[in-house]
């Protein structure tokens, strides 16, 4: 007589293409990407555990920044495979992240209660933000003028053109 007994086979998961790579744009908020197509306690043909070994629960990986200054506020797996994240306002580039599926079954040799590691990739696009004025307060006594002379610049600190000349007073002049 042979007796074959059961083990925990090792849950499985799959990555939807039509949403992996995430793509969004920088400052855009708290988002929420299905991106786990289906999900299960093992593969197909092990009829002893589909259905069972729940709840699960996903392991992901601490982002890994492989292009330009992105950060985020918070990221997380929902337990309905969804990643909600949402980056630190004024970054953007790409970023590596790994994903693991453990389910509850046993963990003991041979048991295997933990999926393959699967790896994507979030995008964060940059967005030229429009220019914003930043002055000091400033008191001028009644019939006389102040001037101010602006300049525009991009996100390195390079000065690109000339954007206004302000003056506040008898004259009355704007030239923007």
């Amino acid at each position: 007589m042979i007796t074959v007994n059961a083990v925990n086979d090792e849950p499985v998961f799959t990555l939807d293409s039509l949403v992996v790579p995430v793509s969004v744009l920088e400052d855009a908020g708290l988002g929420t990407f299905n991106i786990v197509s289906a999900f299960d306690a093992a593969r197909s043909t092990a009829l002893d555990e589909l259905g069972g070994q729940t709840p699960f629960t996903w392991i992901l990986g601490t982002p890994s920044i492989t292009a330009g200054n992105l950060a985020f506020d918070s990221i997380t797996m929902l337990a309905t495979g969804e990643l909600r994240f949402q980056t630190t306002l004024n970054t953007a580039g790409t970023a590596s992240v790994t994903l693991q599926l453990r389910d509850s079954g046993s963990a003991t040799a041979p048991n295997d209660n933990l999926s393959v590691t699967a790896t994507f990739q979030i995008i964060v696009t940059n967005v030229n933000d429009r220019p914003t004025a930043e002055t000091g307060n400033y008191v001028i006594d009644a019939g006389e003028s102040l001037m101010l002379n602006a300049q525009c610049f991009n996100r390195s600190g390079s000065s690109i053109r000339r954007c206004a000349d302000i003056r506040v007073g008898p004259e009355r002049r704007r030239n923007v």
